[in-house]
């Protein structure tokens, strides 16, 4: 280290030597001591990362990890002989490093570099000047820096309150810079990682819009993840919510090709699955699932058993347009509750809504939710998700809470038995597949469709 004394911005003394312990020895080459006459001095210890180039101190960022400096102002008495000065040592640099934050596990590693949004815009050296006690930087080349981060360790699904909070964090590692240092010249790029449905990519064209970074600050950038929901429109068009302009949301995508409404069908109110006591205890579909879990799961007939006759029993009729069927028949004609609230929606989106089957149910909780279908093998296993995320979806359009606090009851087209239908018993948190009697008023009835 070196000590230098300053007065009125005029070098007065100097000493070399090291610190251990707090304490301060001289080198053998070096005075031992300063003798200063009476008055205010401003004292400066740096190591030997930071270069002295006449009364100017200048560090480069090659060195700005390790550079250190201590500032402090005494006034010196006549008395005693000998006084001791006290120093408080700083980084001359900032450090600053990115972290992810999500309602979600994040589940893989996420690959990124940072980099300078142009040429010749980061400082790569800066001179400390004790007259002015001010920085000044000189800008240069930046070489690009990996800055990947590990995929989450917090507690999948539970941590978060299943998607409620942003409690699912990837941190990277410390990148090192120099003063005044602007996070709006710094930008990320993507390389892999996949959070949600896709992997990353593209770029954040600015890693922080107002930053400018001070010696000895230590920052954290945080980025929020949030899921881009596709919805489906009045028109038959798909897209992102901030891109409806004047279009009507009417459901969200499941996948191409299909979407489940945003309100219950009914308007709403709870309904049977048959209202009929004569065919309350009689098979009604081709096909019964109580034996056959694995199979109807991966079966996505909720269409077919809404539309075609082929797949009633005993009678080939079409149940959609059967009252008495009442969950498909209200789910079957949604789109004129649509059009009844003046939504003028045409061609599939007024005649061709569906109650789906287990399978689909399935299929969107797995995509909106994220429940994963794998832990799942027979009937009443209750499983986790991320039921609020994809609340907000629904709400923040006017639709009604597909995964609220309280447990919801859905039915499907699928039977379990004669007796029974299949229903999908869902909450924020769980969901889970069981038999209920088609004669029960519990459940609700959501339609889908395929656009």
């Amino acid at each position: 280290y070196t000590i230098r004394a300053y007065q009125g911005g005029t070098l007065k003394g100097e000493m070399k030597g090291t610190f251990s312990g707090g304490n301060f020895t001289s080198d053998a080459s070096s005075l031992k001591s300063m003798n200063l006459p009476n008055g205010t001095y401003d004292f400066i210890a740096f190591n030997d990362d930071v270069t002295i180039n006449g009364n100017e101190l200048k560090v480069e960022r090659t060195d700005v990890e390790t550079a250190r400096m201590g500032i402090t102002t005494t006034t010196i008495t006549a008395t005693p002989a000998k006084q001791m000065v006290n120093f408080t040592m700083k980084h001359v640099g900032a450090r600053l490093r990115t972290q992810f934050v999500c309602k979600k596990d994040i589940p893989e590693n996420i690959t990124a570099t940072l980099e300078q949004t142009a040429a010749n815009v980061i400082p790569t050296s800066v001179v400390y000047n004790p007259t002015t006690k001010a920085y000044t930087s000189t800008n240069g080349v930046m070489t690009a820096e990996t800055c990947n981060s590990p995929a989450s360790t917090e507690n999948k699904y539970g941590a978060s309150g299943f998607g409620r909070i942003y409690a699912y964090t990837s941190t990277s590692d410390y990148h090192y810079f120099l003063p005044t240092t602007e996070g709006s010249k710094l930008k990320l790029t993507f390389n892999a990682g996949t959070v949600f449905w896709k992997p990353l990519t593209g770029s954040l064209s600015q890693l922080n819009a107002t930053l400018q970074m001070q010696a000895n600050k230590s920052y954290v950038v945080k980025i929020k993840l949030k899921p881009l929901y596709t919805y489906l429109f009045h028109d038959g068009t798909t897209g992102f919510l901030k891109d409806k302009g004047t279009r009507t949301p009417v459901g969200i995508v499941i996948k191409p090709g299909l979407a489940v409404a945003l309100n219950d069908a009914n308007g709403g109110a709870k309904c049977m699955w048959d209202t009929n006591p004569a065919t309350w205890n009689s098979q009604s579909n081709q096909t019964m699932y109580k034996t056959n879990f694995a199979t109807g799961y991966n079966t996505y007939n909720g269409e077919e058993e809404t539309w075609n006759p082929a797949y009633s029993y005993p009678t080939h009729q079409i149940k959609g347009d059967i009252p008495t069927y009442t969950a498909i028949y209200k789910a079957g004609h949604y789109g004129q509750l649509l059009t009844s609230k003046g939504i003028p929606v045409t061609g599939n989106l007024l005649n061709r809504w569906f109650l789906p089957s287990y399978g689909e149910w399935k299929e969107a909780i797995t995509t909106l939710a994220f429940f994963n279908p794998s832990q799942t093998t027979n009937w009443a296993q209750y499983r986790e998700m991320y039921g609020a995320i994809v609340s907000e979806a629904f709400t923040q359009v006017g639709g009604d809470d597909l995964f609220p606090n309280q447990m919801l009851l859905y039915w499907s087209s699928s039977e379990y038995d004669g007796f029974y239908a299949v229903i999908l018993d869902t909450n924020t948190a769980y969901g889970i597949f069981r038999d209920w009697a088609k004669s029960n008023l519990h459940c609700y009835a959501r339609a889908f469709v395929r656009y």
